[in-house]
């Protein structure tokens, strides 16, 4: 795995460490404005139930935006092996 990508999945798992009450919708908006690095940024989505898409996972860290989304489309490809019924996608987060 990439560095930049295992920072990411910490960063992740990290956010849920305490007592947050930052929603995922809340998020996605703080990142729209917030650019990590010198690349854009891409959130991870995927569909709920109600079929709406919703934030999963900030990947954020290259030198490039072809590294970024990359490392994000990576990403959907493993949760969809393990989830085929959801659908995944990498939008820009900023």
């Amino acid at each position: 795995m990439r560095p930049s990508f295992v920072i990411s999945l910490l960063a992740l798992a990290l956010s849920g460490c305490g007592n947050q009450s930052v929603t995922g919708e809340e998020f996605a908006s703080y990142a729209n404005s917030h650019t990590v690095g010198n690349a854009s940024d891409y959130m991870l989505e995927m569909t709920n139930m109600a079929g709406e898409w919703e934030p999963v996972m900030f990947v954020f860290g290259y030198a490039d935006v072809d590294g970024t989304r990359g490392e994000c489309l990576n990403a959907a490809r493993a949760l969809k092996k393990v989830n085929y019924a959801r659908e995944y996608r990498c939008v820009l987060a900023n």
